[in-house]
């Protein structure tokens, strides 16, 4: 992997979000034009990636009380800009009303997940169903199938 992801060099303090993702991207079309073996350099990246996601998760909150021990709110540092802010999160279910809506919205949300499940089920392009509810007949159009490339890696 050595060859595949560059120093941390590479990326200089002076180095700008652009130019880090155009350096990203043309390493990327050298790792696709250069005969590796792409998945296990995509397998490897993953590994990575899992690695720096949870370093980064677990020295969050200490990285923020360092932050506000500059006393500044907004302030540049190691050549980034550092935005201490306040985000507002509101918690509504003290509200009779937003809770009888809420509880509706899932309800609608399970009702259409059943309705997708049925539809799943016709064959060819329209069909007939009958409402278990009402005994009615009703013409449904199946679905329109689209297999969409993907990749899975567990690790």
């Amino acid at each position: 992997m050595s060859e595949i992801l560059k120093p941390i060099e590479t990326i200089g303090r002076k180095t700008t979000k652009r130019e880090i993702v155009g350096l990203a991207k043309a390493h990327a079309r050298e790792i696709t034009t250069n005969g590796y073996d792409l998945l296990k350099v995509y397998i490897e990246l993953k590994r990575y990636e899992a690695y720096l996601d949870t370093i980064i998760q677990e020295v969050k909150e200490s990285t923020i009380e360092k932050a506000r021990e500059k006393g500044e709110k907004d302030f540049r540092y190691a050549d980034a800009r550092v935005i201490l802010a306040k985000r507002t999160k509101y918690n509504y279910e003290r509200d009779d009303k937003w809770r009888q809506l809420n509880e509706g919205l899932e309800r609608l949300k399970e009702e259409k997940k059943a309705r997708e499940n049925l539809l799943r089920q016709v064959e060819g392009e329209a069909g007939e169903i009958v409402n278990p509810e009402t005994g009615e007949v009703e013409q449904v159009a199946a679905p329109l199938r689209e297999s969409v490339p993907q990749i899975i890696i567990r690790l």
